[in-house]
């Protein structure tokens, strides 16, 4: 179906280690005896078991703490697999090579780039304005849609897909973490749509250095997600999107109404009405991989806003509904200018409340 194209969502990169069984036979010893019974002593060795050590979490300054504050600041980088990733990179002003400061990736959309979601999100102003470093990647151009593009899906099954985001994402920020003092202890994703569904990959994937993720109009719980600790996970969702619907199941992608490099109007109403899984699920899911209770409080923001609260987590999860919010980022005048999103809110701001978030959930205690 389309949404392992668009979004992946069905793929997942982990695989299934299965570890080779040995089995030890028994040793049989017959001692020498004056009686003519022979003296047979078995041994059974008990078996024994092994326990995974802890998986230690991010933590600490990084080594750019120890480095000259660089010249100028990188925009680009050559991934192991040769492939040349372009990227931005923001520095508050209160930036000092010697102090480390908290890090935020800001992931675009389907189709668009990073300069655009700067502008979307406004992550610029806001890191400036909390001491935060902002890392604004590009998605690579793939061969299927003609347009940039985050992969979910690494394992190469995808024609024209098989870029390894999660793996870019892993080398730019040892990258940087190289270069710039960093809090190791507190980097953050968000993103918007495709970039939404790529920061809660990131959760599962990257969970011992990515501390939590806001995400807006886009979240996904692969099946196979098992992150190595609870991570926090804040999303924003309009009931009136028409491209990631917040019931799931068909999106005007399907109907010809958002055109796709690539794909024409019969290859997309092809794939049918089961595009999405509802955005409730998704975030259940997310609910349930951190131990929530299932049912969530609610809480009223105004009359087209309501704040579901997750408790008893052992990482927090919290789901704003924007009652009639389309395809767009809560607070932004960017999306709100362009009417074929569908109406934005301004009863919340979603970066603030994503920089509050993250504010709130550094990297917890190896």
């Amino acid at each position: 179906m389309l949404a392992a194209l668009l979004l992946a969502s069905a793929c997942s990169r982990f695989e299934q280690a299965t570890q080779p069984t040995t089995t030890t036979q028994p040793t049989t010893t017959t001692q020498p005896t004056t009686t003519t019974t022979e003296a047979t002593t078995t041994t059974t060795e008990a078996a024994m078991t092994t326990t995974e050590p802890p998986v230690a979490l991010a933590s600490g300054p990084s080594a750019g703490c120890e480095q000259p504050r660089p010249a100028s600041l990188p925009t680009t980088i050559t991934t192991s697999d040769g492939e040349t990733r372009t990227f931005r990179v923001s520095l508050p002003r209160v930036y000092d090579q010697s102090v480390p400061a908290p890090l935020v990736f800001d992931f675009h959309g389907l189709g668009s780039e990073g300069f655009q979601e700067a502008l979307v999100s406004g992550v610029d102003l806001a890191a400036d304005r909390a001491g935060y470093i902002a890392v604004i990647p590009d998605g690579a151009t793939n061969e299927l849609l003609g347009t940039r593009f985050w992969n979910l899906s690494t394992d190469g099954s995808l024609d024209g897909l098989a870029v390894d985001d999660v793996a870019f994402v892993t080398e730019l920020l040892d990258s940087l973490e190289a270069q710039l003092c960093i809090d190791t202890g507190r980097v953050f994703s968000m993103g918007l749509s495709n970039g939404g569904f790529f920061s809660t990959v990131l959760a599962c994937e990257m969970a011992d250095r990515i501390a939590a993720v806001a995400t807006v109009a886009g979240i996904t719980h692969p099946d196979d997600c098992d992150p190595v600790r609870p991570v926090p996970v804040l999303h924003f969702h309009g009931t009136g999107d028409a491209i990631v619907p917040f019931d799931g199941g068909d999106s005007i992608l399907t109907q010809g109404g958002a055109a796709i490099p690539g794909l024409d109007a019969e290859q997309l109403e092809s794939f049918g009405d089961d595009l999405f899984v509802p955005i409730e699920d998704e975030v259940a899911q997310w609910a349930a991989t951190d131990s929530c209770t299932p049912d969530a409080e609610v809480i009223a923001v105004s009359d087209s806003v309501e704040r579901r609260v997750y408790e008893q987590c052992d990482a927090s999860v919290e789901f704003y509904v924007i009652d009639g919010g389309g395809h767009t980022w809560p607070g932004s005048l960017a999306t709100a200018l362009i009417s074929s999103l569908g109406p934005t809110t301004f009863d919340v701001n979603a970066t603030q409340l994503a920089f509050a978030w993250f504010a709130g959930h550094p990297m917890p205690a190896n």
